[in-house]
């Protein structure tokens, strides 16, 4: 088998049985090794555009760009630069240092290390052996964490977006060391109530990646007043985290969500269905990310962008947890309201969320996917 990941010219011509002295040779005869079944992958970048190679030589295409661009010591940012002058748009980045440097008079083509390459030609997304990118708010504790490390223990790469900075970057850490992919887990701080906040924190992820192929809808908190006593100020502060932060978060993260035609997902509550006694703003909160998540999708779909919605029952978290320990929930009415008779654990509802971000889910679109454990269609009285 030839590693055309990181290509040596020998190699390839020992391969092919003949000279290697451009790089239209050098493409032709990775395209005719993979095509053999004998090469794995090949990238390459110049005056031709963005050129990829899958093991199972159907995905190949060429994406044209205006000028020549010298992509020697070229990075991510190097790279989204040489992509913002193609007619089509390229998705995916690529990472590590390439192990070849082919040189002509027009362009400098660096073949290497390339972790995956996604293009759009001709209105078609295909993906080749890509990483793909997840933002998760509300990602440091909780179901947000969960879907983090479910999501990196599927190979994507994950931003963490916390209120709490220090916990969003030792989670990214954390991936690293359990999950590395090409490039770095990412943590960063993040108030998603504050359009300011919001905006600096794309400005980062941008300067990071090009592309957003996942948005995970996650912060969130409680309060827990009767409706007669509810502090207004209160209500405005959890209205904003939930439903206005998720629709920052989607409008700020529009134009790279739609790059890489990605999907989001918001993450509501059986409160999105039902009322709650005592938690008159999460209720509502919730209710409303259920009118966003239709809308989005409704609007959004065209360009691409799937938009779903999970409700979770109550789940083993320190939410959860802390209605117990106040005496707002009651865990054996609970329990006892519950078909499955249990709670739910973060993992299962990190599971629904991947799945939703996955091709699997691809015709899936607009839904709100209840994970209650049957919790809201038990009709029995007792």
């Amino acid at each position: 088998m030839v590693d055309l990941v990181k290509p040596n010219l020998p190699e390839l011509e020992s391969a092919t049985g003949r000279p290697l002295s451009t790089i239209g040779d050098v493409v032709a005869a990775a395209r005719d090794l993979v095509d053999a079944g004998v090469g794995t992958v090949l990238a390459s970048m110049g005056a031709d555009g963005l050129i990829g190679l899958c093991p199972d030589g159907v995905r190949w295409a060429r994406v044209r760009t205006a000028p020549v661009v010298n992509t020697t010591g070229a990075g991510d940012k190097a790279l989204a630069g040489f992509l913002s002058a193609c007619s089509t748009t390229v998705l995916k980045s690529f990472n590590g240092t390439p192990d070849v440097t082919v040189r002509e008079p027009d362009a400098t083509f660096r073949l290497g290390h390339y972790r995956g390459v996604a293009h759009t030609v001709q209105g078609e997304a295909t993906k080749m052996n890509a990483i793909n990118t997840a933002l998760i708010t509300g990602g440091a504790q909780g179901i947000g964490a969960k879907a983090a490390h479910t999501l990196a223990s599927r190979g994507w790469r994950i931003i963490v977006a916390d209120l709490n900075e220090g916990s969003a970057k030792d989670l990214a850490d954390e991936l690293d060391r359990n999950y590395p992919v090409g490039s770095a887990h990412l943590g960063f701080g993040v108030d998603v109530a504050d359009e300011v906040s919001v905006e600096g924190l794309h400005a980062t992820v941008a300067g990071e990646t090009a592309q957003i192929d996942g948005l995970v809808n996650c912060a969130g908190n409680i309060l827990r007043q009767p409706a007669e006593e509810l502090d207004i100020a209160q209500w405005r502060r959890l209205l904003d985290i939930h439903l206005t932060g998720s629709m920052l978060m989607a409008k700020t993260f529009y134009p790279m969500l739609k790059a890489a035609r990605g999907s989001i997902v918001n993450v509501g509550s059986v409160g999105s269905t039902f009322g709650l006694p005592g938690r008159t703003a999460y209720a509502t909160a919730k209710t409303g990310m259920l009118g966003l998540t239709r809308t989005l999708a409704v609007e959004w779909g065209r360009h691409g962008i799937r938009v779903n919605a999970v409700a979770p029952g109550y789940v083993n978290t320190e939410m959860v947890r802390s209605g117990l320990r106040n005496g707002t929930l009651n865990e054996t009415a609970l329990i006892g309201r519950t078909p499955l008779g249990r709670l739910a654990e973060p993992e299962e509802i990190a599971s629904v969320i991947a799945f939703l971000l996955s091709p699997d889910a691809s015709f899936i679109h607009g839904e709100l996917i209840k994970i209650d454990g049957g919790l809201t269609i038990d009709g029995t009285f007792s």
